[in-house]
């Protein structure tokens, strides 16, 4: 039986968020293993108090999420918009590649 934990500080996902997060993990899980597993598949999202976890060294809380969200997001955009799309593209295959590692 597959547990898959994911800690995450407090208030950064609403509750519709969480649900969407444990099915889309569960999907993952289901694609890898097997329609068999998706009732033995288990999520656990685990909330962590705001400066209870940190990156870079330095404790985060749930604005800080979002701001580094919305600038990844904002970088993106830009970036997509100059022109340069398909090395966009390929960078965050290649990002997305890299996280399954």
């Amino acid at each position: 039986m597959p547990i898959v934990t994911i800690d995450v500080v407090c208030d950064t996902f609403t509750t519709a968020q969480k649900r969407d997060l444990i099915g889309r993990v569960t999907d993952a899980m289901v694609a890898v293993e097997g329609e068999a597993m998706r009732d033995l598949t288990w999520v656990r999202i685990n909330e962590v108090a705001e400066g209870d976890l940190g990156i870079g060294g330095r404790p985060l809380t749930a604005f800080d999420f979002h701001r580094m969200a919305a600038e990844r997001a904002d970088d993106v955009t830009r970036r997509a918009r100059s022109g340069n799309g398909r090395e966009l593209a390929e960078e965050l295959v290649t990002e997305t590649k890299g996280s399954r590692t």
